[in-house]
């Protein structure tokens, strides 16, 4: 790339079943190493989350330096800049998807979401994480819903505000 970028961190998307055991990523400035390093993920998760940030980067390598057993590969479905936290059935208060539909189509309106959140999870924890640093307007987010045991995006939307009642519980709109 011939522009500079400044990566807030990177998250990983091996979808399910990875044999990944480790990798090594590389922020590159120029052809020169800023940040470097191997780890190990957690197996039991589809998102890696390398929360590291580098500021005028150009070029992002990522190597697979071992997968779990022989022969077995693993498929980087996608790269985002930024954490992906992803959230299930226990940690969901409410979620309200309101979808407009103008009958004879004159008038196109926006989907609007509204989501609460109520976590234990050290990594969510609002006064001790690093996690709500990302928290920006127009952040993506992805509602699905598990049905017969097959997930269905309901769709994308994108954050407006969030608010915060207790240091557990976070409320999204978007």
């Amino acid at each position: 790339l011939q522009d500079k970028y400044n990566v807030p961190a990177l998250s990983l998307d091996l979808g399910d079943n990875s044999f990944l055991h480790s990798l090594k990523y590389d922020y590159l400035s120029d052809n020169v190493s800023i940040s470097s390093q191997t780890i190990t993920p957690s197996i039991d998760k589809e998102h890696i989350n390398i929360d590291v940030s580098a500021n005028n980067i150009n070029s992002i390598v990522i190597t697979f330096t071992k997968t779990r057993f022989p022969r077995m590969f693993t498929r980087l479905q996608q790269i985002y800049f930024g954490i992906v936290y992803d959230f299930f059935d226990k940690d969901i208060v409410s979620c309200n998807v309101k979808e407009f539909v103008h009958p004879i189509s004159t008038e196109l309106r926006p989907n609007t979401c509204e989501l609460s959140i109520y976590s234990e999870d050290e990594d969510f924890d609002l006064i001790n994480s690093e996690y709500f640093r990302y928290l920006k307007k127009d952040l993506d987010l992805r509602i699905y819903a598990k049905y017969n045991d097959t997930e269905y995006l309901f769709g994308i939307y994108y954050l407006d505000n969030w608010n915060v009642d207790n240091p557990k519980e976070i409320k999204f709109n978007a």
